[in-house]
């Protein structure tokens, strides 16, 4: 569904909609309206959205509104509401929605962090072994997002639904596996996520080992000068252990001409000139502000020096 749709639906509704009515019980039980605010917050970032309207007007037991037209919904609806009924009318759709069951995790991890990457659902299937139409009703109805890639408030919502600053928050994120799949997906694509679950996607990266280096080494020093400059770049950081370890690794080869990059360590670094000009920045920042407190230093001590000698008439008290 397009985020028009969305809007439509919600919007069009009385408020004694059953999926209504259940946002509000959920989330604003002391109010008994919904703002259109209230309506489209929940409604149009959720890319379960369909689904959630479905199942609330089943557990109602309330047909769905003439104005849904969109098959999948209408085809979840009547599996949900009927059952054993239509088992063989449309195995599909009852195969599509027993992914969401938790025995699924693995397959729902692989299909939405697939969807991230950017893959169609005929990919997908082919990937995972599964059929396209289950893929296909499956994202509609549990993982909307296809449609909204483009839209990258959306993903935002999605990839990152607490607004944390990755860099500052990396073992958090390291506890959603699923999250952190989707980020893959979306940041590095489909063959590191296929590598991540264990499938061959033969898209394996054949660069060199040096330039995976260099290119992870720059990413880290990257991170490590935003900390600087937050003032959040703790002593265990990785980033400042990489730094030392290389300045105390190239001051045993210092050159004879000394110029401002060798008094620094920087004339022999085993780095590209990206890396090597973060790392500089870092260096010449910590080397300032360094200087900085000293001279801050050297006024406080003066300035207490000064204060003594007046307290014991060290200078010139009138006669």
């Amino acid at each position: 569904m397009r985020t028009k749709d969305i809007e439509y639906l919600v919007l069009s509704r009385d408020d004694n909609c059953p999926y209504l009515e259940e946002v509000r019980g959920k989330h604003f039980p002391q109010k008994k309206t919904l703002s259109v605010e209230d309506r489209l917050t929940f409604a149009t970032g959720d890319p379960a959205f369909a689904w959630h309207f479905v199942a609330a007007f089943v557990r109602a037991g309330k047909v769905l509104p003439d104005a849904v037209w969109q098959a999948a919904l209408w085809r979840a609806y009547c599996c949900r509401r009927y059952g054993p009924e239509l088992t063989y009318q449309d195995p599909v759709c009852f195969k599509a929605l027993s992914l969401r069951h938790p025995k699924e995790r693995v397959v729902q991890r692989a299909i939405k962090a697939l969807i991230c990457a950017g893959l169609t659902s005929s990919q997908i299937a082919e990937a995972l072994g599964i059929s396209v139409e289950v893929v296909e009703l499956y994202s509609q109805l549990f993982f909307n997002v296809s449609d909204r890639r483009e839209d990258k408030a959306f993903m935002m919502k999605v990839l990152n639904p607490k607004a944390h600053l990755k860099m500052f928050n990396a073992d958090r994120a390291v506890h959603n596996p699923e999250l952190l799949l989707m980020n893959v997906g979306y940041l590095l694509g489909p063959g590191v996520v296929l590598e991540q679950l264990g499938i061959k996607s033969g898209q394996e990266d054949h660069r060199p080992v040096a330039e995976l280096m260099r290119s992870a080494n720059l990413e880290l020093l990257r991170i490590t000068e935003l900390k600087a400059q937050l003032a959040m770049l703790g002593t265990g950081d990785p980033g400042l252990g990489m730094m030392r370890a290389i300045v105390a690794a190239e001051a045993k080869h210092q050159p004879d001409a000394v110029d401002e990059d060798s008094r620094m360590g920087l004339t022999r670094l085993s780095m590209d000139e990206g890396a090597m000009m973060v790392f500089k920045r870092i260096v010449v920042g910590a080397a300032e502000e360094r200087r900085r407190n000293a001279r801050i230093f050297d006024e406080q001590k003066a300035a207490e020096e000064a204060k003594k000698k007046i307290a014991g008439g060290g200078i010139g008290k009138p006669a």
